[in-house]
């Protein structure tokens, strides 16, 4: 996760959802063991990781070569940045997720 976290810091201020993005890089870096810990089920939830994660006497083993590990945190890092169709304009949200009504005419007309 710090690999990804120093990359997204790198990211041009244009890349789709960067303050989200670049906050939580923010968060990973300054407290990476809280982080990874409430990352580590989402990760290991990944199609890239079914299968090779296994829980033993001698604590949690995997099979997961390095760049699967890379590719889901990539995969996963806007889910867990806390990005969401709300926040793309094409899919038709709002910042707030809900459609914006008109406002109500000035002066009455009720």
């Amino acid at each position: 996760m710090l690999q990804t976290a120093r990359g997204v810091k790198e990211e041009a201020p244009e890349t789709p959802h960067h303050v989200k993005r670049t906050n939580y890089a923010s968060q990973v870096l300054a407290n990476s063991a809280l982080m990874v810990a409430q990352a580590a089920s989402t990760v290991v939830g990944g199609i890239n990781m079914l299968g090779t994660v296994d829980v033993t006497d001698n604590g949690v083993e995997t099979t997961a070569t390095d760049a699967a590990i890379f590719s889901q945190v990539a995969t996963f890092w806007n889910l867990l940045a806390g990005v969401d169709s709300a926040d793309d304009p094409a899919a038709g949200g709002t910042p707030l997720g809900f459609p914006m009504a008109a406002p109500p005419p000035i002066g009455g007309g009720i």
